[in-house]
């Protein structure tokens, strides 16, 4: 498969891995923020606030064992078995809450993964602090972000690490876990690393967009790629690209012209995306999901607009032939031809993103802080991490809770932790949180 409230200290270090220069002041169990549709008529513009505001019910209690790996960073569930990334370690739990295994690594502030019959791929950064850049005097993004050397390694299936090697200081994707390599998407370079030793070939293709000088591009995330017809594909800012095996440059197609947000998801045999548009003036527009064709062309094979709140589609998830799709503050649900089933909005409402979720901008630059899923189904339920204020300015982090169905709203649940990645997993929510793992009891 391919500023600063008084927080924990693993707050602390995952405000440094993401975006130092836009925290908003929050109370002790709030980390700091890190992170005209066109059919439409009346029920898409439903509205959703937080009137139904209930506490968590929990099913279990985390296995103390996982204190070994640090605060979690990301979930993946495979064939009913749970991976834990965190900051010191990644573990193994059985649907039964059994820890199957746990493996003690190098720390680092953001750890990603992916996970195969016979292996499970990590790579991870961490972000240092920010220095002035020379361009200063523009007036805007003054501030050129210092990572330390990220890392990219391989654990046999029953954790065991087979090799770890430094990467470049910057962000870098989560994993593509191939067969014979892992896929990591740096930025600029798309680099390969050989799975059994960790050789690292280093592709032909330059990805990094010509926008300097505003410091943007250290900020941007850099999506998973995927791995179809043995060949690397993905997006990365506005380009499309194939890279073969060995680093190949293949084909790159940037006429599509929107700023890649989210996925890209495999779905169909094709490549699903999120994105948003820009006005004449570069302003922030609309909000799109895109089915792209995996041709020589990348040709799109629908584009739907999700929302026209000036935000960006930031999450994607796909259930059967449906594909729920959300910006900071609307959510749509769309069959597999594009077409809007249903949506629902609250900006400044309901459905407003929490502090790990959505699209950030900067100098009308979108961009995500990292890969968390902070959208999630279980059941016949639509999951959302979004934000409540508690007291004029303050905000919280909160789950809402929609009817899968219709969109129609359930209920805001308070767990009173900050929400950092959600798996759905033996009829639970699993939740990666400023106070480690949750269990999360569905009604």
């Amino acid at each position: 498969m391919c500023a600063q409230s008084q927080t924990d200290p693993w707050i602390t270090t995952l405000i440094r891995t993401t975006h130092p220069e836009e925290q908003m002041p929050r109370t002790a169990r709030v980390v700091a923020v890190l992170i005209p549709t066109l059919f439409a008529v009346p029920a898409f513009a439903a509205k959703i606030e937080h009137t139904n505001v209930t506490g968590p019910k929990f099913a279990m209690e985390a296995p103390a064992e996982l204190a070994a790996i640090g605060q979690p960073t990301r979930l993946l569930e495979r064939g009913g078995t749970l991976y834990v990334a965190g900051t010191t370690g990644i573990a193994a739990l059985s649907a039964d809450n059994k820890v199957l295994w746990t493996a003690a690594l190098d720390p680092t502030g953001v750890r990603e993964i992916a996970v195969d019959d016979t292996g499970i791929a990590y790579t991870g950064y961490e972000l240092l602090g920010a220095k002035t850049s020379g361009w200063a005097f523009l007036g805007e993004m003054p501030k050129k972000l210092v990572f330390a050397p990220s890392i990219v390694g391989m654990l046999s299936a029953d954790g065991k690490k087979t090799w770890q090697v430094k990467g470049p200081e910057s962000r870098i994707s989560a994993p593509c876990l191939t067969p014979a390599s892992i896929g990591v998407l740096t930025g600029q370079s798309f680099h390969i690393y050989g799975r059994g030793d960790g050789k690292l070939t280093v592709s032909t293709m330059d990805l990094e967009p010509a926008l300097l000088p505003n410091e943007y591009a250290g900020r941007m995330f850099r999506p998973r790629p995927m791995w179809v017809d043995n060949t690397f594909v993905g997006g990365y800012f506005y380009h499309f690209y194939r890279i073969g095996p060995a680093g190949e440059e293949i084909e790159r197609e940037s006429k599509n012209k929107t700023n890649i947000v989210a996925g890209p998801l495999l779905f169909q045999g094709k490549m699903l995306i999120g994105s948003y548009t820009t006005t004449m003036d570069g302003s922030v527009n609309n909000s799109l999901a895109t089915l792209v064709n995996l041709t020589e062309e990348f040709d799109a094979d629908w584009r739907e607009d999700i929302a026209d709140d000036h935000s960006a589609t930031g999450d994607l998830v796909v259930d059967g032939d449906t594909i729920y799709a959300s910006s900071n503050f609307t959510v749509s649900a769309l069959d597999s031809k594009g077409k809007k089933k249903w949506q629902v909005q609250g900006k400044d409402g309901g459905l407003s993103n929490s502090s790990m979720r959505g699209v950030r901008f900067a100098q009308n630059f979108g961009y995500h802080y990292w890969g968390g899923q902070l959208m999630a189904l279980a059941g016949d339920k639509l999951y959302l991490g979004t934000r409540r204020e508690i007291a004029k300015k303050t905000w919280a982090d909160v789950i809402t809770v929609l009817d899968k169905a219709d969109g129609s709203y359930v209920k805001t649940i308070d767990l009173k932790v900050d929400l950092v990645d959600m798996a759905s997993l033996g009829g639970k929510l699993v939740l990666a949180s400023s106070e480690g793992v949750k269990y999360l009891a569905l009604d």
